[in-house]
């Protein structure tokens, strides 16, 4: 019974096609540089997972629910702070990265860099901080010797799909999933960049 009831379940799951832009960002001395309105002080935090998620408490739960999980992946936050206030978070994953919108992991080359999760308080949006911070995330990735950042983008978030252009990067593929009755194909296409990813096709079950 309990198997009639799985396969029931299956056959009436409403089919899924979620996907993402893949951006990248060759990261060398054409970085544009840019200047917020006001000035803020950028940090990255330490690798502690309780320190941060101390830090970030007025930060809204989904942006930090998952904060041992990126410390343990390797990944690193950087903030802005403005008068001792954190005003904008922005995360940086190293070796792997994860997309949460498609449940899947990548794999990264050494010198290849993911920037994801990036936040700024509502009421500091507007005067530059986002391209600012995202613009010294990318010179201190460069600093620790990754050539390329990458990034994935909603393309129905059009304010999203802006800051992109802004910083210089490109569109260079996609990457998602079709899912039919739980189970589902993920494709990836991104003009052979990803150059540590061994599956970019693969079925699995939902």
């Amino acid at each position: 019974m309990n198997i009639l009831h799985r396969i029931g379940n299956r056959l009436t799951r409403k089919p899924k096609f979620n996907y993402l832009i893949i951006v990248a960002r060759e990261l060398d001395a054409t970085l544009p540089m840019h200047e917020a309105k006001i000035p803020f002080s950028f940090e990255t935090l330490p690798s502690d997972a309780s320190e941060i998620e101390q830090r970030l408490t007025h930060i809204p739960p989904h942006h930090r629910n998952d904060i041992h999980d990126r410390v343990a992946r390797g990944d690193r936050c950087t903030i802005a702070v403005y008068k001792g206030q954190i005003i904008f978070v922005g995360w940086m994953g190293m070796e792997v990265c994860y997309s949460y919108w498609l449940d899947r992991y990548y794999k990264l080359a050494p010198h290849e860099s993911y920037s994801y999760s990036a936040y700024t308080i509502p009421e500091f949006r507007g005067q530059g901080v986002h391209p600012t911070a995202t613009y010294k995330r990318l010179q201190l990735l460069n600093e620790w010797g990754c050539t390329i950042a990458y990034a994935f983008i909603d393309p129905h978030n059009k304010a999203a799909l802006r800051m992109p252009k802004k910083l210089g990067y490109t569109t260079i593929g996609k990457t998602g999933f079709i899912e039919v009755f739980g189970i589902r194909f993920y494709f990836h296409n991104d003009k052979g960049v990803f150059e540590a990813l061994d599956k970019h096709h693969y079925f699995r079950r939902a």
